[in-house]
């Protein structure tokens, strides 16, 4: 018996090239284990660094957090002190100033009754003439002691002013030097200089009072 053997020379050739290579690829040199080694650790040794700044830095924002704390345990009390004065300084400050004021004008205010309430009482019978421009009539009071020196000057204003309806000037014993009233047709204006500055005299002394209740709080 006769027995054929069917080979395929190229195939068997082409896989005995490829063992060849397969071969050399799986052959390392010392120098090649040695590149891989230094590779390797070198890698590793950048993992290390980076991860030991993550860990430094974490570390760093506690350690600077923890500081931060006690400073401001130990800074608040002295913060609050410093507060409490500030508002103490403030309320005694605001006292003195009012106080101060008052007295002054305490001083002040007869001297300028006296040398404005004739200046004074002129402008506000002007602006009372004005109003009352077109009225059939006016009635000016007067402070008796003022009224000599007031006579020739309501006489202008009302001339200045066209006002063309009569005019009474009546003075009046009980007006204080500063004080006015002008009466028309249909309207009324009452000045009194006294009484404005007995009233910015009440205001001063109570702003004081209370600056005064204050500062007495904050010293408690």
């Amino acid at each position: 018996m006769a027995f054929v053997f069917d080979r395929d020379f190229d195939e068997e050739a082409e896989f005995e090239e490829r063992k060849r290579v397969h071969a050399r690829r799986a052959i390392y040199t010392s120098d090649d284990l040695d590149a891989a080694t230094r590779k390797a650790a070198n890698e590793s040794y950048e993992d290390g660094r980076l991860a030991g700044r993550a860990e430094a830095a974490v570390e760093h924002a506690e350690t600077s957090a923890a500081r931060t704390a006690d400073a401001l345990v130990v800074l608040a009390p002295r913060l609050q002190q410093i507060l409490t004065q500030a508002d103490q300084h403030k309320a005694a400050l605001e006292f003195q100033v009012l106080d101060y004021i008052t007295t002054i004008f305490r001083q002040v205010a007869p001297t300028l009754l006296d040398e404005t309430a004739l200046l004074r009482t002129e402008a506000e019978i002007k602006s009372a003439i004005n109003m009352a421009l077109g009225a059939s009539s006016l009635r000016i009071h007067v402070p008796a002691e003022l009224a000599g020196d007031l006579t020739e000057g309501i006489n202008q204003q009302v001339h200045q002013a066209g006002f063309t309806g009569r005019v009474h000037i009546q003075a009046d014993h009980r007006m204080q030097p500063g004080d006015t009233r002008v009466e028309w047709d249909h309207g009324l204006m009452d000045f009194s200089l006294t009484e404005l500055c007995d009233g910015i005299l009440v205001a001063l002394k109570q702003a004081t009072g209370e600056a005064l209740a204050r500062r007495n709080a904050e010293l408690e």
